[in-house]
């Protein structure tokens, strides 16, 4: 039959889609894996670059040391090994942990900066404890033998806890074991502002991972630490929480957290959210009751984290937040900003009033493996922005003259001050510190002398005084308060800057002439950035509501009363180590050696109708090497499919795939091959086997790739590639960047392959074209394109029964073609044009809140509804008809970290007047 030839094209395209997906959707953690090692001791492996031997080593001291500390705390011990990952490869903090196919934590060599928390100690100990965390609790199990099924849905379901669970035990073990987020100036002032502004939110916001509205995600982390140290003051064991699920395989704790977490403890988790905000109220009431505030004039009113104000001849500039693409820098213009380009994460902006040029740091997304920043130059008279060459992790850039720029380059164990020749846009010089420091703000004056904001392990962030000139280093403040920001004055002997000296954060000017400090700035609130305009006495501040961050305009008030800020002699500080303890020698990196797992497996039965009558479909058992870039396998069994006909008899097919990858970007090398097998004959049986090549680039502006595929496949016709897709991109992606979201996407496919059951060879192409655009808030309009060519092409038909229902809801049915077009012998389908606009009922994150009993992990996020237009053509047959189709899905959140998406779609066939209706259910 004509259309097997159709349906092996088909499957040749899907299977080389899912292999591309999926296999490079992996986590890429190294970008080169020539020089990774591997070290192991009792209860860990760390994979690391050579050059981190040593650091690898401290490491796993602290690993060991901190496992022992929480093992007898959470009461619990995983299993198997847990896998650490050491990375030098961002400039922004960050780490995570998964019990998902291995026990890995990932650690970013990374500092925070003084807007997460800088009082912490040690980074490494402080984020290894928090990610350990995770591990232990996410990998307890009911009973306890069943964690010995791990990577199975059987081990899983403490992931899908409330999110207040997920990263409140975290929080709360990293605040009393170590200095955290409980104890932060910025954390508290989180619920300070809510409670002041009356925007306080009810725990169920708190249970979703998805949540993307202020206070930025974190909203699980911030109420669930103190949720978790009530429930400890009222003499619940931490352990607790590691069995909510009375058994893990029926995951009951996951739909009802509250009503398990009321049995398991005695409260409800509401009832400890209530009792955290009345202390944080008694709290605020005694920090502010001595506080005379500045009066502020808003002048952004978005919320979210408007942020780096800066002063450019007078005229006010600084980061305008978007919830729905990428921030932008804006000049203020009476309350109707001026868009001057997009921007992203950025610390400093510095001007340069002779060349009318302004330099910025941000970070692009470079093969999404490394996070570096860059430095880029505005010039404000044509408008061009250009990234500056040799800048790559170059932060904080300040313009020491009209040739010459500095700015910072932090790695893991050093840090330098750059000297940069602006013509020649190369480093000329650099002054070098070890490891205990890190840069977080400069300042020059006219005279060339640096005021920098610094991080020393041990909890110290200060203020010094740099010459570049003589090549030295003075702190000025030295102490476990918070200073940061600096700011030379132009007009006075001193400068100002931003300290938590009363637990909360003002401005202060520090006089060089009695070395006092006397605050200008005053809140109830939370500065955390600022301009000054000294000639008219104003300051601009990025200070704290209950919707997130604004600018604001105020007076300067300078307090009376000196402060004379204490300056503590810095001492270095040593991170809980375990030393004696048997590290093994170092070893090559080989994930199918060292690193590899038995994967991840899962069942979930479908069951539907079809050609030969009810059939059930249990899908999809996997299997994969590793999480990380590399050489690596994937074996799928998807599905598995048992037909049952009138007679009581029954059939059954199934479809077997393993993916061999080697990922390196040279390109990315993935070898495939799949295998079908049909005893009902509904489709035939089938083996394929192939090779893709997969590469992508990326600039500060668009993304590009392609994905070339040689394939052949056997059963009673032989088919080949090439398959070579060509993709274009200018759109944000998801990450912050300096491109904005809206833009466009354009794919070009082109295939071939040889029949040699008819000896001919078929080709075709697949062209799809994207605009997105953004109105306002969160609404969108959108324009996609999707035209196909085949010279030899059919259509498989599913059935003739118009009306089907799939139970329990997990599988999506098809449109039953009609018979008219399926022996057609060739085809031009422009399958869909949508002009449209996209208006979700609520924001995306919030919702409208949507509660079972008692459960506030059950949440309706939003509704959407759509609606397509379809119109089918064939030139053998002349036969065209159009088909019409309209859906409406609700988001749901189950638990912390799972969406389950219902969804009713009804298709219709004009010239047929026949419809089918879908009702399905995605997760």
């Amino acid at each position: 039959m004509k259309w097997c030839s159709m349906y092996k094209r088909i499957i040749i395209i899907l299977t080389l889609s899912i292999s591309f997906i999926t296999l490079s959707a992996q986590m890429r953690v190294f970008d080169d894996l020539r020089d990774i090692n591997f070290i192991k001791t009792e209860h860990f492996n760390l994979a690391y670059k050579a050059d981190l031997y040593k650091t690898a080593c401290d490491i796993a001291k602290i690993a060991e040391a901190e496992y022992d500390v929480l093992v007898s705390i959470m009461k619990t011990k995983p299993f198997p090994r847990i896998n650490i990952l050491i990375t030098d490869q961002a400039d922004l903090p960050n780490g995570f942990a998964t019990t998902v196919m291995d026990m890995t934590i990932n650690i970013y060599l990374t500092n925070p900066g003084p807007d997460f928390i800088v009082k912490h100690k040690h980074w490494v100990e402080f984020v290894l404890l928090h990610e350990m965390t995770h591990i232990l609790n996410m990998s307890t199990t009911q009973p306890s033998c069943l964690k010995y099924f791990n990577n199975t849905l059987l081990y899983l379901p403490n992931s899908f806890m409330p999110m207040w669970v997920l990263e409140g035990i975290t929080v709360y073990n990293e605040s009393t074991i170590l200095n955290g987020r409980l104890y932060d100036t910025n954390y508290e002032a989180f619920l300070r502002a809510m409670i002041l502004d009356d925007k306080t939110f009810s725990i169920h916001r708190a249970a979703d991972s998805h949540n993307r509205r202020w206070p930025y995600g974190n909203l699980g982390y911030l109420y669930g630490g103190y949720i978790i140290d009530e429930y400890v003051n009222n003499n619940t064991d931490i352990s607790e929480f590691n069995n909510i699920n009375p058994l893990t395989c029926f995951p009951v704790g996951t739909c009802f957290p509250d009503i398990m977490t009321r049995i398991r403890t005695g409260y409800f988790p509401s009832d400890m959210l209530h009792m955290a905000l009345y202390k944080a109220q008694i709290r605020s009431d005694e920090l502010i009751k001595n506080i005379v505030p500045n009066d502020r004039i808003a002048l952004t009113f978005n919320g979210g984290k408007n942020s780096n104000p800066v002063i450019i001849n007078g005229e006010l500039f600084y980061n305008q937040y978007s919830e729905y693409q990428s921030d932008m820098f804006v000049s203020y213009n009476n309350g109707n900003p001026i868009v001057h380009f997009y921007t992203s994460s950025t610390n400093n902006y510095s001007y340069n009033e002779n060349t009318d040029k302004m330099y910025f740091d941000y970070i692009d997304a470079k093969n999404n493996v490394n996070y570096f920043y860059d430095i880029y130059e505005y010039d404000f008279e044509t408008g061009n922005l250009a990234l500056l060459n040799n800048t790559l992790r170059g932060m904080l850039p300040v313009v020491l003259d009209d040739e010459t720029l500095v700015f910072v380059r932090n790695s893991y164990d050093s840090h330098f001050i750059i000297i940069y020749d602006l013509n020649n846009q190369m480093p000329v010089d650099s002054m070098l510190f070890d490891k205990s420091y890190r840069f977080y703000d400069l300042n020059i004056n006219k005279e060339g002398i640096i005021l920098a904001g610094v991080y020393r392990e041990g909890g110290y962030a200060d203020i010094a005084l740099i010459d570049v000139s003589k090549k030295t280093l003075n702190f000025i403040t030295s102490s476990r308060n918070t200073d940061f920001a600096p700011k030379w004055s132009s007009m006075h002997d001193g400068f100002y800057f931003i300290g938590d000296y009363d637990g909360i954060n003002k401005v202060y000017f520090y006089s060089f002439s009695d070395s006092s400090a006397y605050s200008v700035y005053k809140s109830y609130y939370n500065v955390m950035d600022y301009a000054i305009d000294e000639e008219n006495n104003i300051i601009y501040v990025e200070d704290l509501s209950g919707d997130g961050y604004n600018i604001y305009r105020s007076k300067l008030l300078r307090d009376d009363i000196p402060m004379k800020p204490d300056f503590v002699e810095y001492t270095p500080y040593y991170p809980m180590m375990k030393s004696d303890i048997d590290i093994s020698t170092p070893t090559a990196y080989f994930p199918f050696l060292h690193y590899s797992s038995a994967g991840m497996y899962y069942i979930l039965p479908f069951i539907g109708q079809g050609n030969s009558g009810t059939y059930l479909s249990m899908s999809g058992l996997n299997n994969n090497s590793d999480i990380t870039l590399g050489t690596g396998y994937s074996i799928s069994v998807n599905p598995f499919t048992v037909y049952f006909n009138d007679d009581s008899s029954y059939l059954y097919d199934y479809a077997l795939s393993l993916n061999l990858h080697y990922l390196y970007y040279n390109p990315d090398l993935y070898l495939y091959t799949s295998f079908i097998n049909d005893s009902s004959d509904i489709k035939p049986d089938y083996n394929e086997a192939g090779l893709q090549f997969v590469k992508q680039f990326a600039s500060y502006a668009e993304t590009w790739g392609y994905s070339l595929s040689l394939s052949a496949g056997f059963d009673s016709s032989y088919m080949a590639g090439p398959y070579l897709t060509l993709n274009h991109s200018t759109l944000d992606g998801g990450i912050k960047s300096i491109i904005p979201s809206s833009g466009t996407y354009s794919s070009l496919s082109i295939y071939s392959y040889y029949n040699d059951l008819y000896s001919d060879i078929n080709y075709g192409a697949i062209l799809d074209l994207s605009y997105y655009n953004y109105l306002f808030n969160n609404n969108s309009y959108y324009i996609k394109l999707h035209a196909e060519y085949d010279n030899d092409s059919s259509i498989f038909i599913m059935g003739e029964n118009p009306l089907s229902f799939n139970l329990p809801v997990l599988l999506k049915h098809s449109l039953f073609l009609p018979v008219a077009i399926d022996d057609t012998t060739g085809f031009l389908d422009f399958s869909y044009a949508q002009i449209g606009t996209e208006i979700p009922l609520a924001y995306p994150g919030m919702g409208l809140p949507f509660s079972w009993l008692a459960s506030t992990s059950i949440q309706l996020d939003y509704i959407s509804a759509g609606f397509n237009c379809y119109y089918l053509y064939s030139f053998d047959k002349a036969y065209n008809n159009i088909l019409l189709n309209s859906h409406l899905s609700a988001s749901i959140a189950v638990g912390g970290m799972t969406i389950a998406k219902p969804t009713v779609g009804i298709n219709y066939l004009l010239n047929e007047k026949r419809f089918s209706l879908d009702f399905y259910l995605s997760f």
